[in-house]
């Protein structure tokens, strides 16, 4: 479905303009504790685990702190030469992948940058990492949110016709980081096409999109009947955790696993051996 302009102006006129005017303190820096409020309560809608929840809340919290004094940590990131990378596909706040102290103090090639740990860092911690590029660069970057409930973001953009890249695979990190600097890229374009100020977006995407799209209800309460059987894996740590019949836990499996069927958990190490059976409660995010 097309987006609709007669909707979105009754969002915003039933609450939607009091949301975007709290998104703008991640712009402005101010009254950071709200902000954090109300982002915890937007993506509680959605997200199928309690554990991504609180990581995203020690995020923000820490995030608070942060802000503060932003250069420390920004300084690690972000060249001080002032070298730019032209062009759309690569944000200014990305270039740190490729001009790091870290990396010219090694004399890296581009290639090498890549494997890096700050590189690896920034990618599991994306949820930070990108409410700072928001709020130092909210023209370019958007405060991603979505860790473990990317099908939301496959739902918004297949309800509002917005194109969406195809996924890179879960350990490649280089591509991970650029896919993010991506859905930057399609979502500000998005933006644009509709004279959005970046907070306007961000509504968008955290409160308007996914109570269109009822995001909260792709998790199945009548589970159908198996249809096939999958093999999935954790870390042992994980995988080795005591669980009971009602828990819901997140994993990557098969593109092709929908509602019913069945996984097979597998524990990567430290004891490489199946533990538990698991039945699918949604389709393959």
């Amino acid at each position: 479905m097309a987006f609709n302009e007669y909707q979105w102006k009754n969002y915003l006129l039933c609450g939607g303009n009091e949301t975007v005017k709290r998104f703008e303190q991640l712009v402005s820096g101010q009254n950071l504790p709200d902000y954090t409020a109300l982002v915890l309560d937007l993506i509680h809608f959605f997200l199928p685990r309690e554990g991504t929840y609180l990581v995203t809340k020690f995020d923000l919290e820490y995030y608070q702190d942060i802000v503060k004094d932003p250069e420390p940590y920004i300084g690690e990131l972000i060249a001080d030469d002032g070298t730019h990378i032209e062009g759309e596909d690569i944000p200014y706040a990305c270039q740190f992948i490729y001009y790091s102290d870290y990396c010219r103090e090694h004399g890296l090639s581009p290639t090498e940058k890549m494997k890096m740990k700050p590189f690896f860092d920034v990618v599991n911690q994306i949820g930070l990492a990108s409410t700072i590029f928001a709020h130092e660069y909210p023209e370019e970057c958007i405060p991603y949110y979505f860790v473990t409930a990317f099908h939301v973001v496959k739902m918004i953009c297949r309800e509002f016709e917005i194109d969406l890249p195809d996924i890179p695979g879960k350990i490649s990190y280089a591509d991970r980081f650029s896919y993010y600097t991506d859905l930057c890229n399609v979502f500000n374009r998005f933006r644009k096409a509709h004279g959005w100020t970046p907070a306007e977006l961000w509504a968008f995407l955290y409160d308007y999109a996914p109570k269109v799209v009822g995001a909260d209800q792709y998790i199945w309460k009548d589970i159908p009947n198996p249809r096939a059987v999958y093999v999935f894996g954790l870390p042992g740590k994980v995988a080795e955790e005591t669980w009971s019949e009602t828990d819901v836990i997140t994993a990557q499996g098969s593109d092709e696993m929908q509602p019913g069927d069945i996984g097979v958990l597998y524990c990567w190490h430290p004891n490489s051996c199946f533990s538990s059976i698991w039945q699918a409660v949604t389709c393959s995010r």
